[in-house]
């Protein structure tokens, strides 16, 4: 039988289609190692990118940094804050690329983007804040007021309003609305509607939720507006009183003595009640060596220890020389004659109210050296003063539109707000200050192609905390 024998012109042929198909797989192969090295070199660049990014928005927390260290003894005001012809916070070239810092909330007027820091101050602090003020926050109803304290009673305090989300009947939309991101912008995917995420109205504004009027940082020194130490009327002598407030009087410390020894001084606005008392003294009696004149708390006793009670309108107490005074070695340890002294209170106020608004920045009822949760009265909106016990709507735009370009000077200019009473300032006096001492920033880093046009950026939240003797960083969020 004849064998078969392929012709030897099918041999090249098999041989020339595996040649190509072979061909074919390391075009394949190469093609797919070149693309992937496209993309490795991409997110290589791309990484590269967000690293600079990232420091150019580091530049720019460290530029406000400056700034606030610089300014630690000025009182706060929103001008204070903002970008001007002396200080830059949009678009400052750095590198390669920018960075911007973008305030807190938009121009009232404008509805346009201020560009600066924000002051902590401005808001309500979820860490002190009663369920009365929590409740007048908008958004926030009675229910979730009472919540809102059960946790932090429950966890001793907020470190972030993020934490708010632990509570059932909070979500990501109630807190930060329209504004996931928490960048602070309205990105394309945040106006619209529902054609990507997050939802929203497509309105061109952004609704940012309970954000901006909340926060667990605020705080303020407790000094005066040119920075010294206040004095504790709630402690300090009556002799104490008027040496490091010379506006005060010898008549006016022992009425606040008097005062104190019967009524509590929440505030330093209890000093409008406090009457005035005179005091006469009289024969001599004999007391032992150890008898010293009693002036209230500061002498050594506990608050209600005082010179008597007023509740007839005299006291008496006794007085002995002290160790400087002629005979004092002598008598000493056998007992010494002292005088009988007498106070009587006056139906007369102790303090006017000029004379009221002379020392109130002088002085304090806290022996605290930080007053966590104050609100500054220069910076804070209309939305946030509206929350205060007493305050509506109306007095709240009184308070806003009272500012002077310099901002208050201390809390007693309240007082000249049209509308303000006496009874609304004691309400207010004791959660308000002019100055602040803790501030957030929200800095974009932008890196730029070499045609100018923006390629990458980085936002970065910090919260600088400057109630210390140095300023620094309490909170660093990286923001997408």
């Amino acid at each position: 039988m004849a064998q078969f024998s392929p012709h030897p012109g099918s041999r090249r042929g098999v041989a020339l289609v595996m040649v190509l198909w072979l061909m074919t797989i390391v075009c394949a192969i190469a093609l797919e190692v070149s693309f992937v090295s496209h993309l490795r070199f991409q997110a290589t660049h791309n990484s590269g990118d967000g690293v600079r990014a990232l420091f150019y928005a580091r530049a720019g927390v460290e530029e406000a940094i400056a700034e606030l260290k610089a300014g630690r003894e000025e009182i706060v005001t929103v001008d204070s804050l903002r970008e001007d012809t002396e200080r830059l916070y949009h678009e400052v070239e750095v590198g390669e690329g920018t960075y911007t810092l973008l305030a807190e909330r938009i121009d009232p007027l404008t509805g346009e983007l201020e560009f600066g820091i924000t002051d902590e101050a401005a808001k309500i602090n979820l860490n002190t804040a009663d369920q009365d003020m929590l409740e007048k926050v908008l958004g926030i109803e009675a229910n979730l007021a009472a919540e809102i304290i059960q946790l932090r009673e429950e966890y001793e305090k907020f470190y972030d309003i993020g934490d708010l989300l632990m509570i059932e009947s909070v979500d990501e939309f109630l807190l930060y609305g329209e504004d996931q991101n928490r960048n602070g912008i309205l990105d394309p995917n945040e106006d619209d509607g529902e054609e990507s995420w997050p939802p929203d109205d497509a309105n061109g504004e952004l609704d940012r939720g309970l954000a901006p009027y909340l926060t667990c940082f605020s705080a303020a020194r407790n000094v005066t507006s040119d920075g010294q130490a206040r004095v504790d009327i709630t402690r300090a002598s009556a002799q104490e009183i008027t040496r490091q407030v010379p506006q005060i009087n010898q008549q006016q410390a022992d009425s606040i003595v008097e005062h104190r020894s019967n009524r509590t001084l929440a505030s330093v606005a209890d000093l409008l009640d406090v009457m005035l008392v005179e005091r006469e003294t009289g024969g001599r009696s004999e007391t032992s060596a150890a008898t010293t004149q009693q002036t209230g708390p500061a002498a050594g006793g506990e608050q209600g220890q005082g010179a008597g009670t007023t509740g007839r309108g005299r006291s008496t107490e006794s007085s002995s020389p002290g160790p400087s005074a002629p005979g004092a070695g002598s008598n000493a340890g056998r007992g010494q004659s002292s005088q009988q002294t007498t106070v009587t209170t006056t139906n007369e106020r102790a303090f006017s109210m000029q004379a009221f608004r002379a020392v109130v920045d002088a002085v304090t009822t806290s022996r605290e050296e930080t007053l966590p949760g104050a609100i500054n009265a220069n910076t804070a909106s209309v939305e946030v003063l509206a929350c205060l016990p007493g305050v509506d709507e109306e007095m709240a735009v009184a308070i806003a539109d009272s500012r002077p370009e310099e901002g208050f000077s201390d809390i007693g200019a309240l007082l000249d707000v049209p509308g303000m009473t006496t009874d609304t300032f004691k309400q207010i006096c004791g959660l308000m200050s002019v100055r602040s001492d803790v501030f957030s920033v929200r800095s974009f880093g932008l890196v730029r192609a070499s045609d100018g046009t923006p390629r990458t950026y980085c936002c970065v939240r910090a919260v600088i905390d400057r109630t210390g003797d140095s300023v620094k960083l309490i909170s660093w969020q990286e923001l997408r």
